[in-house]
């Protein structure tokens, strides 16, 4: 069951969170003129969601691999 637990905690916590969160927002990052208008007035949101994403993916991680440590038991 905790190999289970561990694995649906990584691929949507940790996998699925970068590819459906950050990775979007990396690329429409990607697309703005550094330095420009734009580029700055995006940061602050870009900021802001993306490290909430990214504490979810941490927590996620750090979840399935205790969900792993605990199927060894």
């Amino acid at each position: 069951m905790e190999l289970l637990l561990g694995s649906a905690l990584y691929l949507f916590g940790a996998f699925g969170v970068t590819a459906g969160a950050n990775v979007p927002r990396n690329d429409a990052l990607q697309r703005l003129e550094p330095g420009g208008a734009e580029a700055a007035a995006y940061w602050p949101a870009y900021l802001r969601e993306w490290t909430a994403w990214n504490h979810v993916r941490t927590a996620a991680s750090a979840a399935a691999a205790v969900a792993y440590v605990l199927a060894l038991v």
